[in-house]
């Protein structure tokens, strides 16, 4: 490099010389900037000449900042300039301040009341002198937090930092730049644990064929939820799992940077399988074809109570022990929202004990009661095994009925009923956390399970009533 670049020497003291850049030719009324660094030793003025640049290139930087342009771009101009201002005092900021004013309440005298909130850009100055003033006294800046860049622009950060270690960046591309998009102009601090949750159970549904989409990389996360969700089974819990672990890592890395803090909103989603799930791949519940059901519910080998217990099941997702220890007394009516539900206080776990609104085509059901409420809706089957449970009766019952039918297939119980229930509200748009709420199941999402105490009634109701299996000709008998 010239050892006298941005220098010219003038009767032996060495100046600073720097070309103006074309865009603010006109704000300085010239083309150059030239002005004594006060100074006739070279070595000192090569020093000072990068200070002096440094500087002026803040000031450049702030100059272009227009009203219209974003304040995080003007808080950080403003700052940048003053932090490159040598010899900055207490003093200096405040007369920048009240220049600032002078110049706010000359353009627009309502800004004089201090009652009137100042624009955007000019909040931002003052935010900024602000913040400078209390570093030059040892404190931290308070308000730099509302200036902070987008989840998109930090992730770019990450990227460069793991790329810069030989690490590859392309895995996590895809996950940075859908939540990103999730999160707009937020930054990494908004994000909470609701927000994490909601992100991750629309993920978790998009369909595996996704990314062969040409186009993908074009769409906002919305969009690509719009045209790609809706899948029955959605990703696979190991694909879930490794996008949310490099969420959760650059979370981490972003709070070592200061730019959040608190625990790890994404940690607690993880999907834990257990090793004896794992090991029941081949035996685990199996939803049934729509033929199955119609050949099922309209057989007239099946018992008349059994099949109104296998109805209640397609549209409650409720376990058969459940629906067969209900009484009349467990089906209740909120005079507040005006519906119905089924009230379960019996369950094996807290989750289990919940409210399940009586679906649209169950309402046949609220012409029958009046009578003991303590008795049971359907008192036939007797309680059996190792708990006394009438649906220990009731799925013997189904289990000969399917024989009889010659279904074998493995993984076709009664307990497909729900999964078909489950698959239903999948494809209806549901939100993973709350179709746990529904079936009874504890909720993965940590923050949920502790912050939270379920969805409304009112929420359910409408989540349940997209469940639709009117092309079984006997629910639509039941109606009566």
């Amino acid at each position: 490099m010239n050892p006298t670049s941005y220098l010219k020497r003038r009767s032996h003291t060495w100046y600073f010389h720097m070309r103006i850049p074309s865009d603010l030719v006109e704000h300085y009324g010239k083309t150059e900037l030239l002005f004594s660094l006060r100074t006739k030793d070279l070595a000192v003025a090569q020093r000072l000449r990068w200070r002096e640049k440094e500087r002026l290139e803040a000031k450049f930087d702030l100059l272009r900042a227009k009203p219209n342009s974003d304040p995080r771009e003007i808080y950080e101009a403003q700052r940048k300039w003053l932090e490159s201002t040598d010899g900055l005092t207490e003093e200096q900021l405040e007369v920048t301040l009240y220049d600032l004013e002078d110049k706010v309440v000359a353009c627009d005298p309502a800004q004089a009341d201090p009652e009137t909130p100042l624009p955007e850009d000019i909040q931002a100055r003052v935010d900024a002198i602000h913040d400078v003033g209390l570093m030059l006294v040892g404190k931290s800046p308070v308000r730099a937090k509302h200036y902070e860049p987008p989840v998109e622009q930090i992730a770019q950060q990450w990227l460069k930092d793991k790329e810069s270690t030989g690490a590859r960046i392309e895995p996590h591309q895809s996950i940075l730049r859908m939540f990103s998009s999730f999160m707009g102009n937020r930054s990494v601090r908004k994000v909470t644990p609701e927000l994490a949750s909601q992100f991750v159970d629309r993920l978790r549904y998009l369909k595996p064929t996704y990314k062969s989409d040409p186009r993908v990389k074009s769409y906002s996360f919305d969009e690509l939820v719009k045209k790609h969700s809706g899948d029955a089974n959605g990703l696979s819990v190991s694909t879930v799992n490794t996008q949310i672990n490099r969420l959760a890592a650059f979370w981490d890395w972003s709070k070592s940077r200061g730019l959040c803090k608190g625990d790890n909103p994404f940690k607690p989603l993880v999907i834990r399988v257990s090793r004896s799930a794992k090991g029941r791949k081949d035996n685990a519940h199996k939803v049934w074809k729509n033929s199955e059901l119609i050949e099922i519910i309209s057989s007239d080998k099946l018992r008349d109570d059994l099949r109104e217990v296998c109805i209640v099941a397609l549209h409650s997702g409720m376990r058969i022990n459940e629906i067969c220890s209900l009484t009349w007394a467990d089906l209740q009516l909120d005079n507040t929202a005006s519906i119905w539900f089924f009230n379960i206080s019996d369950a094996k776990t807290e989750s289990g004990n919940r409210k399940v609104p009586l679906h649209t085509r169950l309402w046949w059901l609220t012409k029958r009661g009046g009578g003991n409420p303590e008795e049971k809706i359907w008192p036939r089957f007797n309680p059996e095994g190792p708990y006394k449970k009438p649906g220990e009766d009731a799925s013997k019952m189904f289990g000969a009925f399917k024989k009889k039918l010659g279904i074998t297939e493995k993984g076709k119980t009664f307990h497909s009923f729900r999964k078909n229930f489950t698959t239903q509200l999948e494809n209806a748009g549901v939100y993973y956390s709350a179709i746990q709420d529904i079936l009874g199941h504890r909720r993965d999402n940590l923050a949920l399970d502790v912050y939270s105490s379920g969805l409304y009634l009112e929420k359910k109701h409408e989540y349940i009533n997209r469940v639709d299996f009117d092309f079984i000709p006997a629910v639509l008998q039941m109606q009566g």
